[in-house]
């Protein structure tokens, strides 16, 4: 705490001046706040829910204020399996229109690997039957 003296016309005044001092987050207080991070995250997209149509699905988008990223999580439920993507767009610095279709390129070609490995990977998986009968 710091005394002050003021000198104006008429005499000089007293004030009290309280310094804080801010302090770099330690590790534990980083590790407390991605749990709080994840938390908040796992809450708010569980709670989201589009029943109106044979997929259901919730994206959610954040910038990275650090990497200036756009990060996507997409949660799909798809006859009743649950489905969860992340997918990362780095920013090229174009123009609106071509941020805005790199953007659904990106997520349209996540989301489509993604749901053939998770939904048709055990079709695929008998693929090497296929091509011993091609091979032969």
């Amino acid at each position: 705490m710091f005394d002050t003296y003021v000198l104006r016309h008429g005499g000089s005044q007293h004030h009290t001046h309280t310094i804080i001092e801010n302090r770099a987050p330690t590790d534990e207080s980083l590790r407390l706040l991605k749990e709080m991070e994840k938390a908040a995250q796992d809450k708010m997209l569980g709670s989201i829910r589009l029943d109106n149509c044979p997929i259901d699905c919730v994206i959610h988008a954040h910038q990275d204020c650090m990497g200036l990223d756009l990060q996507f999580i997409v949660r799909l439920k798809i006859n009743s399996q649950v489905i969860e993507i992340k997918h990362i767009h780095r920013r090229q610095h174009g123009s609106l229109e071509e941020e805005r279709q790199a953007v659904i390129s990106g997520l349209n070609s996540c989301v489509a690997a993604r749901i053939a490995a998770e939904l048709l990977g055990q079709a695929f998986a008998r693929a090497d039957r296929w091509v011993q009968g091609i091979v032969r």
